[in-house]
């Protein structure tokens, strides 16, 4: 809204805009060089506002509507392959403070789940109910101070949305649980993960939060420092030419459990990420032995294709 929507059409009223003005924001979009991914965001932002101009009655119908919306662009992810990967396990537990790293990869965990992982979530299953994340600042004083944001604002205060379960750590950074039942997730933990998670957990400090992994000063991990660590971690290990994303692991883990032979309908629960996902279904007894299953395959196909360098004890496979 502040960047794009208001600059282009935030002086035209509302029952003056037609379908040339939803294209002028898309046109200015695209010459920021930005992807047409982004128009298509601002587009249903504009079409999501105007339907509550309708049900106001400020608008009679929604211009948005009156024109394509812009077409989400093809992006191309790069992701590690099988002998990257095994590659980036051996530099990540190398030291106790990049464990962190091999466990996003050894899950295929959303970036907030494992930095919001708390100790008493991990057992011989690993519970991926909560993710941390952080609620941004708003204005306490109702935007009178004229500054743009929230986090400006001398009067800044956070507004938790209602519809949020959440319990606070400090600061804007709060444990919220997954937007949906199906991103609730209950994965079983298997060696080299189980012996290494187990390890870390007996010999690093206590922290007030309970959390597995913390920043060197036991506080609690900002998503976005997460995210610039894991881009340090990426440049030592492959230079400037890797874009991999934190988030883009998740790719990365789910080729691994193809090649693993892991069913689909496995790894769809594993990963938490498809529609045909049966939410209650990955709690019972039954599945929990098929996911168990499916994350040995994962390490015994890491097994069989390991370096000697990697710590033979932290590959060492579990028997069913």
């Amino acid at each position: 809204m502040t960047n794009h929507i208001i600059p282009a059409i935030g002086n035209v009223k509302l029952d003056k805009l037609t379908a040339t003005h939803m294209r002028r924001v898309h046109d200015g979009i695209l010459a920021k060089g930005l992807s047409s991914t982004t128009a298509l965001l601002a587009h249903r932002t504009m079409s999501a506002s105007f339907k509550i101009a309708i049900r106001e009655g400020r608008l009679s119908r929604n211009p948005a509507m009156l024109t394509a919306a812009p077409r989400k662009a093809n992006v191309q992810l790069d992701v590690l392959d099988l002998p990257e990967s095994l590659s980036l396990l051996e530099h990540t537990l190398e030291t106790p403070e990049r464990i962190v790293w091999a466990t996003y990869l050894l899950t295929a965990a959303r970036r907030g789940e494992i930095i919001g992982l708390e100790r008493d979530r991990v057992s011989d299953v690993l519970d991926l109910s909560w993710q941390l994340q952080r609620i941004p600042y708003v204005h306490g004083c109702g935007g009178r101070c004229g500054r743009r944001f929230g986090g400006d604002c001398p009067d800044r205060t956070i507004s938790v949305p209602v519809d949020y379960e959440s319990r606070h750590i400090a600061g804007g950074l709060y444990w919220t649980r997954p937007k949906s039942n199906k991103g609730w997730r209950i994965i079983p933990l298997v060696d080299p993960l189980r012996s290494v998670l187990e390890r870390h957990i007996h010999t690093a400090p206590e922290n007030p939060h309970g959390l597995v992994f913390t920043r060197p000063d036991g506080a609690a991990y900002d998503p976005k420092v997460a995210s610039a660590e894991w881009r340090t971690i990426m440049k030592a290990k492959f230079g400037e030419d890797r874009a991999v994303r934190l988030h883009d692991l998740r790719h990365t883990t789910v080729d691994l459990l193809y090649l693993a032979d892991v069913p689909e309908d496995l790894i769809q629960e594993i990963v938490g990420h498809s529609s045909r996902t049966m939410v209650q279904e990955y709690k019972s007894l039954r599945n929990q032995v098929r996911l168990k299953s499916g994350m040995q395959q994962l390490s015994a196909l890491l097994a069989e294709f390991s370096t000697p360098a990697l710590p033979a004890a932290s590959l060492e496979l579990v028997a069913p």
